[in-house]
């Protein structure tokens, strides 16, 4: 199917066709909004599109939901796994010190 995109910045207008999912650039997301981004991309792809994670800068925000999407749905048994798997194939993404704590607490809190 056509891309579909996953806009995670409150600063630019989504296309019509798009989730919005309002984060703001270098914060660390609600547990509600990292859910819900999550399960945006998983619900576009279980319809057969490509997913676009599109922030601003392309660093931060997109790189986040990409590693907590990878965790929640068992593309990565741990954050750093999935951090790793997303540096090799996008390494100007970022995650914080801050950030990783933050995904491992939410993430990896079950274990």
């Amino acid at each position: 199917g056509e891309p579909y995109i996953v806009c995670l910045c409150p600063e630019i207008a989504p296309p019509a066709k798009a989730s919005a999912i309002s984060i703001l650039d270098l914060t660390f997301p609600s547990p509600q909004s990292l859910d819900l981004a999550t399960k945006s991309v998983q619900e576009a792809l279980d319809r057969g599109h490509e997913v676009l994670l599109c922030c601003a800068l392309g660093y931060s925000r997109s790189v986040t939901v990409a590693t907590a999407w990878m965790v929640q749905y068992g593309h990565a048994k741990t954050v750093d796994q999935a951090a790793a798997l997303i540096r090799e194939q996008h390494p100007h993404g970022m995650l914080s010190p801050q950030t990783l704590s933050r995904l491992k607490l939410h993430l990896e809190a079950d274990e």
